[in-house]
């Protein structure tokens, strides 16, 4: 195995985690969860939407992960889930 392929297996992996624990996380914690994104800038009214779409992508991309053919194509979640989400921040802080 050459060294880019152990790079890329080891970012994977370290993604699997990172998304599958904020994920089970989330889900665990679920009426914490609630409360915590009650507080966000975003109407509440998007809260029922959120609270299960969130951890809902955070486990599949996990589980896209996992799966050598499709990482290629997901590899790029986690930087647009950071951008989406300072977008929906940005949004309502200077509206």
């Amino acid at each position: 195995m050459n060294k880019r392929k152990v790079i890329l297996e080891a970012i994977a992996s370290l993604l699997i985690l990172l998304f599958l624990y904020a994920g089970v996380s989330k889900i665990l914690n679920f009426d914490r969860f609630i409360g915590e994104m009650n507080n966000q800038p975003f109407p509440n009214s998007w809260t029922p939407f959120l609270v299960w779409t969130i951890p809902s992508l955070e486990i599949a991309i996990a589980l896209a992960l996992m799966i050598e053919s499709t990482r290629i194509d997901h590899r790029y979640y986690p930087s647009t889930k950071e951008i989406l989400t300072s977008i929906i921040i940005n949004e309502k802080t200077f509206v």
